[in-house]
């Protein structure tokens, strides 16, 4: 799989508008090939903040590195006005890297594949909606699907 895979998630304000600034932000940076539907999922750690709406989608391999793509999207966060002041906390938006094509990497800015991408349903079950799932099954055991529950389809963007 040569492809950038990400994960975005918002649950602040107008949640459609924010997931459909990001896509544009990010397809001037990047080519986008594919987008999943939204989900809407309950909040994970942090529990008082509204629902998120979530999605994955995948983008051609980039001609920068993966730390240069990880600043990228961080700058597309803070344009947006994304403020890290709690742990797992309210977002206008938050933009992971899950995969860099099969690249294994561990450093303190980035860890991939993102150590969390299959225990999280608003994750995966995603992720299963889009054509590169087949060869991500191909590189990497799912033990156990997580729990859908409070995860919706909302539709597409």
């Amino acid at each position: 799989m040569k492809a950038m895979m990400l994960a975005l998630g918002t649950n602040l304000g107008d949640k459609v508008g924010h997931l459909r600034k990001a896509i544009a932000n990010i397809g001037r940076q990047f080519v986008i090939k594919e987008i999943s539907r939204v989900y809407r999922s309950n909040p994970i750690g942090y529990l008082q903040q509204p629902d998120f709406y979530n999605l994955v989608m995948l983008c051609d391999p980039p001609p920068y590195s993966p730390l240069k793509c990880l600043s990228i999207l961080q700058e597309i966060e803070i344009e947006m006005g994304r403020i890290r002041s709690i742990p797992q906390g309210p977002r206008i938006i938050d933009i992971d890297m899950l995969f860099f094509g099969m690249m294994k990497i561990q450093t303190l800015a980035l860890t991939l594949p993102h150590p969390q991408w299959q225990l999280r349903a608003f994750t995966l079950y995603p992720l299963m909606e889009l054509v590169v799932y087949d060869k991500i099954k191909m590189n990497y055991t799912i033990q156990t699907l997580p729990d859908r529950k409070g995860l919706l389809p909302v539709g597409f963007i």
